[in-house]
């Protein structure tokens, strides 16, 4: 197998969900519905069809090259030959066995597969409901010369049309009141960690329970309360909810949460459910998370992961953990070369060097770096050849004017069990875990039959 399609077990489960997602069109709304699976004639293959994987699940070229599409690079090449076609229909004939075992064997979900099928079954329905009112929405624009295309301003527009059809009227003092908590909460400082922000950015307003079930707006969708608004922003991503200051902002989220109501309704008439459409994409939903949990299952379920097992995989492969040669540098980027050249004077000293070194330290600013000759191999080489206690520079460099001294040279070593033991693990899983797939996928090959097109290769790499 060629290096750009080897895929490591580490890498498997997000293949196999592109590929399902794609071959499906799951979350692609302008694509074309998938063909149903059902029992196909035996015989020649007609050269729309790569493949057939037990009777009634065929690997089109379609599927092959939207599937080929989502490959990042490098795994991707910029062209397909006949031979790595050939390759990348393997694995889709691997994923259409796993998803066969799966739908056979009727897999259990665990609860958070159920969750996330709740969640994203939701999702669609609503999304399809809102495409089409947006649609709508579009055509009456066109219609008066107005060419808007952007979802965001059609949604917004939607909203806009359907708000005052609703009949609301608001509590001016509760939205005050609450704009008021809103306005209360913590915001985060620009240079304190991102997990801080999100904590900060996760806290929820405080109401009063006297408030707790005030009616903040009534509309023909009914009451919005105070409860209502709280919900809607603990179901907002904390990333990206606004910052709240004063009461027409409470009833903009508000509005927010009753367009959503109201839009629920909709669907509830509408049963997009029923829509072919959105048929196939819950199906291949299901189908995505069967083969998931029969992975987890039947291939990492029966890995080894034992400290034992990885302290030998650690002693037999010691070699991979290695520390790389390095050089341990003080190093400074200043904003012009007048000033680099000074620089490069106090590092030239040692005394001075190392007083600079301190103070930055005592200030919050570390100037010791650590490189590689992966890292950095430009200015490994250079430190390299002029070797520890030398200054180097001024270079220029993104940013400005760079100066170094070399401090000191640390050669290659072996890691310790207990420093590599994260590394040796992931190496373990991603190695042994390959293995096992590809066993179970020979398993599956044997026991199922396999149609391919005789000359899939050519086909698949003919097509745009």
């Amino acid at each position: 197998m060629s290096r750009s399609l080897r895929f490591s077990m580490c890498r498997w489960m997000a293949v196999c969900s592109a590929v399902v997602a794609l071959i499906a069109m799951a979350n692609a709304p302008s694509a074309a519905p998938v063909a149903r699976r059902g029992a196909l004639r035996s015989g020649t293959l007609p050269d729309t069809v790569l493949a057939v994987v037990g009777g009634n699940r065929p690997v089109t070229v379609a599927a092959f090259r939207a599937a080929w599409r989502q490959v990042p690079p490098p795994g991707r090449a910029d062209s397909l030959t006949p031979e790595s076609a050939r390759e990348f229909l393997d694995l889709l004939i691997g994923k259409e066995l796993l998803a066969a075992r799966a739908i056979n064997q009727g897999v259990a979900w665990a609860r958070t597969e159920s969750l996330q099928f709740k969640a994203y079954r939701d999702n669609l329905l609503m999304r399809a409901v809102l495409d089409s009112l947006m649609d709508d929405v579009a055509r009456e624009k066109l219609a008066g010369g107005d060419t808007l295309r952007d979802p965001q301003m059609l949604g917004i527009a939607l909203r806009e049309r359907t708000i005052p059809a609703l009949h609301c009227q608001y509590d001016q003092g509760l939205a005050s009141r609450l704009a008021e908590l809103w306005g209360a909460l913590p915001r985060p400082s620009p240079d304190s960690s991102i997990m801080a922000q999100v904590r900060l950015l996760g806290a929820l307003p405080n109401i009063p329970p006297a408030d707790t079930g005030g009616v903040l707006v009534s509309s023909d969708e009914g009451p919005f309360r105070a409860s209502d608004l709280l919900e809607h922003w603990r179901r907002t991503d904390p990333m990206s909810r606004p910052r709240i200051n004063s009461s027409e902002q409470i009833l903009d989220l508000a509005r927010n949460g009753i367009f959503e109501r109201w839009l629920r309704r909709v669907a509830s008439e509408q049963h997009p459910e029923r829509r072919a459409d959105v048929i196939h994409r819950l199906d291949d939903r299901r189908e995505f998370l069967s083969v998931n949990r029969l992975v987890q299952r039947d291939v990492y379920g029966k890995m080894n992961r034992d400290s034992l097992v990885i302290r030998a995989w650690y002693a037999q492969h010691v070699d991979d953990f290695d520390i790389p040669d390095r050089y341990e540098l003080a190093k400074l980027v200043m904003p012009d070369r007048a000033q680099a050249s000074s620089m490069f004077m106090e590092l030239r000293d040692r005394v001075r060097a190392d007083s600079l070194i301190a103070r930055g330290r005592r200030g919050g600013v570390e100037y010791r770096t650590e490189i590689t000759a992966e890292s950095d191999s430009a200015l490994f080489a250079l430190a390299h050849r002029v070797g520890p206690g030398a200054a180097v520079g001024p270079d220029s460099v993104a940013g400005g004017w760079r100066v170094a001294r070399v401090l000191e040279y640390r050669p290659r070593r072996h890691r310790t069990f207990e420093e590599a033991r994260t590394l040796a693990e992931r190496q373990y899983s991603s190695i042994e875990g390959e293995r096992l797939m590809r066993e179970y996928l020979d398993r599956l090959r044997r026991d199922t039959a396999v149609q391919i097109h005789p000359r899939a290769g050519d086909i698949a790499a003919s097509h745009p």
